[in-house]
């Protein structure tokens, strides 16, 4: 499966508990998570890891980024995890909670995640400019921006 191995990146050997991916089942590495019937990943848990990478840096967005023929992740836990964000077309769940962000660049990616139900972005610093990039959401159901910075009345979202 090569998920991060592929971009031959692993900060401060975070992936070692993963093991040599050519001898084990991926479905059995801490925080993966598979579908029963077909065997596709298809939830990914990186939270409280404390990578140390900058966020949206460059391998996030190369054409052969880790994950990017896996379309069938449905939630992507990211919490505490400001370095990493991926765009999966089928994504239905995203937890970026306590991030804490230092700029909003990169966040027109949410723009591509048109199957998003459900985005948690709690105490993340975030101000009003976060919700530009909600607006054409059409399936979101359910939005947590508790613990940011917004101020005024939010604006109706598309239904």
């Amino acid at each position: 499966m090569g998920i991060i191995r592929k971009t031959n990146v692993d900060y401060y050997d975070l992936l070692s508990f993963w093991g040599d991916e050519k001898d084990n089942d991926c479905c059995a590495w801490h925080g993966v998570h598979c579908n029963n019937s077909t065997g596709q990943v298809i939830q990914l848990s990186l939270w409280d890891i404390h990578w140390n990478i900058p966020f949206w840096s460059g391998i996030i967005n190369d054409e052969s980024l880790f994950l990017s023929a896996y379309e069938e992740f449905e939630q992507l836990d990211l919490s505490l995890n400001a370095s990493l964000f991926l765009p999966f077309e089928e994504l239905q769940q995203l937890d970026l909670s306590n991030n804490i962000f230092s700029d909003l660049n990169g966040f027109d990616v949410f723009l591509n995640l048109q199957k998003l139900e459900e985005l948690v972005l709690e105490s993340n610093n975030c101000d009003n400019r976060i919700l530009s990039f909600m607006g054409d959401l059409k399936s979101l159901k359910m939005l947590d921006l508790s613990g940011n910075y917004l101020e005024g009345s939010l604006p109706e979202f598309s239904k």
